[in-house]
C-alpha cells in the first residue's frame, strides 16, 4: 500500500454535537475532514503538537471530542508517514481500511487511532533498519 493510499483511508471522525455546537458558535474547525492527505511528517508532528494544546485548553465538551478527533487523527497521520521512512513510501503494510460506519465518535476516533499505530507497528516489523 502506498502512503496516499493509507492515508486516504482515514478521516479525523467529529460527531453530531460537535458539528452543530461549533458551527452554532462560528467554529469550522468541527468539521469532518482529511487535512493530512499531502501533509509531510514535519506538518503532521507540528499538528499533533498543535491539537496536544487545544485540548489543554479547551473548555467545552464538544470541542473536547472533535480537538481529540484532530489529535488522534494526526498522530495517524504521523504513524504513517513514520512507517514510509522505515519500509518506504510504496511498500506500506496492508492494514484493512477501518470501519467506521454507524459507529459513535469516540469509537470512530479509536478505529482511527488504532489503523496509524497497526501500520506503524506493522512496518517496524518488516523494516531492515
Amino acid at each position: 500500500m502506498t502512503v496516499q493510499q493509507a492515508i486516504s483511508n482515514i478521516h479525523a471522525p467529529k460527531g453530531m454535537t460537535s458539528i452543530i455546537s461549533g458551527v452554532m458558535s462560528g467554529d469550522y474547525s468541527v468539521l469532518p475532514h482529511d487535512k493530512g492527505v499531502d501533509a509531510d511528517l514535519a506538518k503532521a508532528k507540528e499538528m499533533v503538537a498543535q491539537s496536544k494544546k487545544q485540548l489543554d485548553e479547551c473548555k467545552s465538551d464538544w470541542s473536547y471530542w472533535s480537538i481529540l478527533s484532530d489529535l488522534e487523527y494526526w498522530k495517524a497521520i504521523e504513524n504513517i508517514l513514520q512507517a514510509a521512512v522505515l519500509v518506504g513510501e510504496n511498500n506500506l503494510p496492508d492494514i484493512p481500511k477501518p470501519d467506521m460506519e454507524g459507529l459513535v465518535v469516540m469509537d470512530a476516533i479509536s478505529k482511527v487511532s488504532k489503523y496509524g499505530d497497526a501500520i506503524l507497528s506493522e512496518a517496524k516489523k518488516t523494516s531492515k533498519v
